[in-house]
C-alpha cells in the first residue's frame, strides 16, 4: 500500500513540475484599451492555451517584437471582466463568478466565451453552457424563496 502512495506522490509531483515552466518568465504584457487595465502574464501559458496569442507573440509582428498587445474594448466581447475571466480559465481551468446575480453571470459567461473564441481558446464551451443552464434553472424554474 505504501508503495502505491509513494508512486502516486511521485506522479503528482512530476505533473506539477512539468507545469511550472508555464507559469514563469518570460512574461508578455496585455492592455485592455481604452480602460488602460494592464496585465503581465506568462508567455508560455498564454501561447499554449491560445493560438491567437501564440501567433501574436511568436510571430514576426510588432506584438512579437515588443511582447505587448493592446486589445480594444468591444461591446459584449472584450472587456476587463471578460479578459480577467479568460485569464482565470487559462490559469486554473475554471472561472469564479463571485456573487453575481444570475442575469449578470449569464452575460459575463457569454462575453467570456466570445472573447475565448476570438483568442482561439477552447475547451470551456460545454462547461459554460452548463453554468448558463444552472443559472436559468435556479432563476426561473426553481427560484429560492
Amino acid at each position: 500500500m505504501s508503495q502505491w502512495i509513494n508512486a502516486k506522490r511521485v506522479a503528482i509531483l512530476t505533473c506539477l513540475l512539468s507545469l511550472l515552466p508555464l507559469y514563469s518568465e518570460p512574461y508578455v504584457r496585455i492592455r485592455i484599451e481604452p480602460a488602460s487595465h494592464a496585465y503581465k502574464l506568462p508567455k508560455a501559458l498564454l501561447c499554449q492555451q491560445s493560438t491567437f496569442f501564440a501567433a501574436a507573440f511568436n510571430g514576426n509582428f510588432r506584438e512579437g517584437e515588443e511582447q505587448f498587445i493592446a486589445l480594444k474594448e468591444k461591446e459584449d466581447v472584450v472587456s476587463t471582466r471578460s479578459f480577467e475571466l479568460l485569464v482565470q480559465w487559462m490559469y486554473i481551468g475554471r472561472v469564479i463568478f463571485d456573487e453575481l446575480p444570475p442575469e449578470e453571470a449569464i452575460t459575463a459567461t457569454i462575453e467570456f466565451v466570445r472573447l475565448a473564441d476570438m483568442c482561439k481558446v477552447t475547451s470551456m464551451e460545454s462547461r459554460a453552457l452548463q453554468w448558463i443552464w444552472i443559472w436559468i434553472l435556479e432563476t426561473f424554474l426553481y427560484p429560492y424563496p
